[in-house]
């Protein structure tokens, strides 16, 4: 099937046959824009986090965090797959969407234990990337599924942040 492709990616029920760029600072200013016209967007605060904000040179995707807001399932991941669809169909980037309701472990320095951790919710628990027909990327995150969004236990620091020697509370309010 993937071979009918000369690019295929997917991640959950959103796909894309462009090859998908690095992100950029104006690339960010976009998404806001055209996610400011889409319904529920202003429920929520929204924040660029990850490699981005961080300054990283070359960073493979735009990490968006919902946050806030009041905690309707279907409402958030809508809002997640709308999230993914402009940054991958409609600016060309690759595109991670969650939701988390409290975000203040994002200002705890990154070397210190999380206690019981928190919860990420995402709307998509598998990535798919195919080149020329043949299978580039398969991730199974194997998350739980509950009323629509995927859920995962998030207990200890993102080890990439750890090695990229990233600076918690550098995330940059987007609405």
């Amino acid at each position: 099937m993937l071979e009918r492709y000369p690019y295929y990616y997917r991640k959950g029920k959103i796909k894309t046959l462009q090859p998908l760029l690095s992100p950029t600072i104006s690339d960010v200013s976009s998404w806001v824009s055209k996610m400011s016209q889409i319904k529920y967007f202003n429920d929520y605060r929204v924040y660029l986090f990850g490699s981005l904000s961080q300054g990283y040179s070359n960073p493979t995707d735009m990490d968006i965090l919902f946050t806030g807001g009041e905690y309707e399932p279907s409402k958030i991941s809508w809002l997640l797959d709308m999230g993914l669809n402009v940054g991958m169909n409609e600016i060309g980037v690759n595109t991670d969407t969650f939701y988390i309701p409290d975000i203040s472990y994002l200002d705890l320095p990154f070397a210190k234990p999380l206690g019981e951790g928190y919860s990420i919710y995402t709307s998509y628990d598998y990535v798919v990337e195919a080149m020329a027909g043949e299978l580039k990327v398969f991730r199974d995150y194997q998350k739980n599924y509950t009323n629509g969004l995927y859920e995962f236990k998030h207990t200890g620091n993102a080890q990439k942040a750890v090695t990229r020697g990233y600076v918690p509370s550098k995330h940059i309010l987007l609405n």
